[in-house]
């Protein structure tokens, strides 16, 4: 048997939904959904949501309990677990955004973009090259990202999903402190 039972609030204010096992997992704080089925059904149907674990819900006050069936309880844990795999990912990519911006700001990005381009247009082979070698550090950072984040696809429970981590420090090796000067400095 399992439970529904609504915790927290978040910003967006909607409410996150948890299904429990027994009854004895529940926080003080909690409120669980109304017994039977169908109220919950009103509830979906009037609900405006970013998965099946975050419903809009009117104050709750109460504890009355929602009975799922294994089949049910199923459906409830799958799509929980495809929301935290989708919330580890967001955290996986903004943790590699953030990374890269320590590294070179994205302005400077943009105009190394732009620096490329000409050199390449102006025949400066080198200056080109030293660009590229900057994208292509670039580039192996975020495949790196991209195979972890495909990690968390693979992973079969929450626990293998919290495994997944990324380690940058490998790439601190390689980093060539490309700048924009350094570019410009490059005259063929």
């Amino acid at each position: 048997m399992a439970y529904v039972v609504v915790r927290e609030k978040l910003p967006s204010g909607l409410h996150q939904v948890y299904v429990q096992d027994d009854l004895s997992q529940f926080n003080e704080n909690d409120h669980v959904l109304d017994a039977d089925l169908s109220a919950v059904a009103d509830l979906e149907a009037g609900k405006e949501t970013v998965s099946s674990k975050y419903w809009k819900l009117p104050a709750v006050g109460g504890t009355v309990v929602i009975e799922m069936t294994a089949e049910e309880k199923a459906v409830v844990d799958n799509a929980d677990l495809d929301v935290y795999k989708a919330e580890a990912k967001r955290a996986l990519a903004a943790e590699c955004f953030e990374y890269l911006i320590s590294k070179c700001p994205a302005h400077n990005q943009t105009t190394l973009v732009g620096m490329h381009s000409v050199a390449l247009q102006d025949n400066k082979n080198n200056r080109a090259n030293y660009i590229k070698s900057f994208w292509n550090w670039l580039d192996s950072v975020v495949a790196y990202n991209r195979q972890q984040q495909d990690a968390v696809d693979a992973a079969v429970d929450e626990t293998a999903v919290d495994a997944v981590t990324q380690d940058f420090s490998t790439y601190n090796g390689t980093w060539g402190s490309w700048t924009i000067a350094g570019a410009r400095a490059i005259v063929d």
